[in-house]
């Protein structure tokens, strides 16, 4: 392993949370890095924006780091069988285009859903949860002051929804809930 990647690899120091939701990373090599909440990076002192490798680390919250050569940084998944949703957050966003403004609405509202669900999919897709799980804990949290409708034209509807890192845990644990559930025997519907 390469010196500069070994200095990585060692626990974090410090951190702080900023007003802006960025984190502040103090490395053990004494470089300190601002993590965005837009999943982006920078170092906060010298002119590096991103790092030449990527390299892991722990924060003192047991939660391991990446930060990517692209100048991105995640969370990084365990591999114990729970979601583990990484991004700071989650937006999606699609237009409708059918005759009346309720029918682009409900289109526009069933793609920008299944947007949200294909990016947790796809956070969660080494375990074993299935898309109606998925589909359950992101819609559970889906009420109509999350859905942002603006009509663009004629019949036209876009609808945005986004989620911000405490609504994106508040799917995890849903996840996390519906996998320990999947784990108990089923129900046979046998009345005792």
């Amino acid at each position: 392993m390469r010196l500069t990647s070994a200095f990585f690899l060692l626990a974090l120091l410090s951190f702080s949370v900023c007003a802006q939701g960025d984190m502040n990373v103090t490395l053990d090599d004494g470089r300190k890095v601002a993590l965005h909440d837009d999943s982006t990076y920078s170092f906060v002192k010298g002119k590096a924006r991103s790092a030449s490798e990527e390299f892991n680390f722990t924060l003192n919250d047991g939660r391991d780091i990446i930060l990517r050569k692209d100048g991105t940084w995640g969370i990084l998944a365990k591999a114990d069988g729970r979601a583990h949703l990484t991004m700071m957050t989650m937006e999606a966003s699609a237009t409708g285009k059918e005759p009346s403004v309720t029918q682009s609405t409900r289109t526009a509202k069933k793609l920008a859903i299944d947007k949200l669900i294909s990016q947790v999919q796809t956070e969660v897709k080494k375990t074993k949860f299935t898309k109606n799980e998925i589909t359950k804990c992101v819609r559970g949290f889906i009420n109509e002051d999350k859905i942002q409708t603006e009509i663009t034209t004629g019949t036209d509807v876009k609808v945005s929804i986004a989620f911000n890192r405490s609504e994106i845990q508040n799917i995890e644990d849903c996840l996390n809930g519906a996998y320990e559930d999947a784990s108990t025997p089923a129900d046979t519907g046998k009345k005792k």
